[in-house]
């Protein structure tokens, strides 16, 4: 609808520019020379603002996924943890009980990976919506949220 209202002031404009004296001639040609080329800013920048926007929508869309995924393994890891049970009579079980503490510290460190990059993800997505002049509580919730998980 606006392109079509700048092609109109554009006609409309040629029109006086043929019939008025060289003054006004040289100031519509001013005027209508200003209104295409901030047209032709605020497109380029609505352009920008919507590729921006895709990118967090991008951005937003992994960072939910890591943050489920996060949320899970970590579940995961605290039954396991909640589970275990130290208690030992045998060398055989001593041995067992230290295989399955080794793999609950990679795990643990796997999701410290994890928790990093979420960490990274949701600081630059924060950072780019305070640029944007959005609100970006919600995201430091869930990032709060992320770090109390991965402290247990």
């Amino acid at each position: 609808v606006q392109q079509n209202e700048l092609d109109t002031l554009n006609e409309l404009s040629q029109k006086i520019v043929n019939r008025a004296d060289q003054y006004n001639r040289d100031r519509v040609q001013k005027e209508t020379a200003d209104a295409n080329r901030q047209w032709a800013n605020n497109t380029s920048l609505l352009g920008n603002l919507r590729e921006n926007l895709v990118q967090l929508q991008q951005q937003w869309d992994q960072l939910e996924s890591i943050l489920q995924e996060l949320e899970v393994k970590s579940n995961l890891l605290l039954e396991k943890d909640r589970g275990l049970d130290l208690v030992v009579h045998s060398r055989d079980q001593t041995e067992a009980k230290k295989h399955i503490v080794e793999n609950l510290l990679e795990d643990k460190s796997a999701l410290g990976q994890l928790n990093t990059k979420a960490n990274a993800l949701a600081k630059t997505l924060i950072k780019a919506l305070r640029e944007q002049k959005l609100l970006p509580q919600s995201l430091e919730e869930k990032l709060t949220h992320l770090n109390d998980i991965n402290i247990r």
